[in-house]
């Protein structure tokens, strides 16, 4: 007990993931050149983008859709996976569409930078070089399992526990 008659509190982990700014639409682009650094860059044009999963889904419309368009995360090098313990909990579709959009081959040719697209990548082996860094706090199956079908490195991958 303790008795106090108020809400129980929170486990200190539940604390801690649920605190501050909740909003799972967010996306934001980084652009980067030899002289500066500039936020809120042209998301799709910019060099790093931070999103959620939901955020990228949205825009890039769901496979088969008329509006679907991809296109812009067929150069993507390197994906950075935060909390996916917690994205696992939540719902790991989202994650897994855009991972799957990242393998895809550009469809249009409208936009596209060539300079910024990597040979491999116009090749469809974009998976086979891309670097992806997956941070959780325990090893989940289905995020070992959407891990490995996203993603086959060719130097192979490496699971550290904390």
């Amino acid at each position: 007990g303790g008795g106090g008659g108020g809400a129980p509190r929170k486990p200190r982990d539940f604390r801690h993931t649920f605190t501050g700014n909740l909003d799972d639409q967010f996306i934001i682009g980084i652009s980067v050149s030899r002289k500066k650094v500039r936020l809120f860059a042209d998301t799709f044009s910019s060099d790093i983008m931070v999103a959620s999963p939901v955020a990228l889904r949205r825009k890039i419309g769901m496979p088969g859709d008329k509006a679907f368009d991809a296109d812009a995360l067929s150069s993507v090098e390197m994906v950075v996976v935060d909390q996916a313990d917690v994205l696992s909990m939540a719902n790991l579709d989202h994650v897994a569409g855009v991972l799957e959009a990242c393998n895809l081959m550009p469809s249009q040719t409208r936009d596209t930078d060539f300079s910024r697209v990597r040979g491999l990548n116009l090749e469809g082996r974009a998976q086979r070089v891309r670097q992806a860094v997956w941070l959780t706090r325990y090893v989940e199956p289905d995020v070992v399992a959407l891990m490995r079908r996203t993603g086959r490195n060719d130097a192979g991958a490496t699971m550290v526990r904390g």
